[in-house]
C-alpha cells in the first residue's frame, strides 16, 4: 500500500529588488546621472550577472536640494530596479505511517498503516 517512493522538486523564483541612490554635495545631480548611465555599460551588466543580478531599469534622476543649516545642498536621487533568481530544491520522501479515523459512527475506530 505504501511505496518506496521520493520526489525531488525544484524550486525558481523570479525577485525583483529596489534600490534607491542618493547623491549629495556639490555636482550630487551629475553624479547621480553619470552613476545611472553607467548600468547600461555592458562591462558593468556582465559583473552584475557575475554577481545573480540583472538590471531592469532605472527612474528618472531627480534634482532634489535639501534646505540644511539654512543652506541649500545638492541632492541627486534615483530609483533601480534588479532581479535576481532564486532557487531551492527538496526531497519529498515516502510516507512512513497513515492514520485513519472512522468518526461516521459512534466507535471511532482508528486504523494505523504503518509502512513495513
Amino acid at each position: 500500500l505504501l511505496g518506496d517512493y521520493s520526489v525531488d522538486i525544484d524550486y525558481s523564483n523570479v525577485e525583483e529588488l529596489l534600490v534607491s541612490i542618493n547623491t549629495f554635495y556639490t555636482g550630487a545631480y551629475q553624479t547621480a546621472t553619470k552613476l545611472k548611465d553607467s548600468l547600461a555599460r555592458v562591462t558593468v551588466t556582465d559583473q552584475l550577472f557575475s554577481a545573480g543580478l540583472g538590471f531592469k531599469m532605472a527612474t528618472d534622476v531627480n534634482n532634489i536640494p535639501a534646505e540644511i543649516k539654512k543652506r541649500f545642498e545638492e541632492r541627486g536621487q534615483f530609483d533601480c530596479f534588479f532581479f535576481t533568481r532564486s532557487s531551492d530544491s527538496e526531497n519529498i520522501e515516502t510516507i512512513q505511517e497513515i492514520e485513519i479515523t472512522n468518526n461516521i459512527n459512534a466507535d471511532g475506530d482508528t486504523v494505523i498503516i504503518t509502512k513495513p
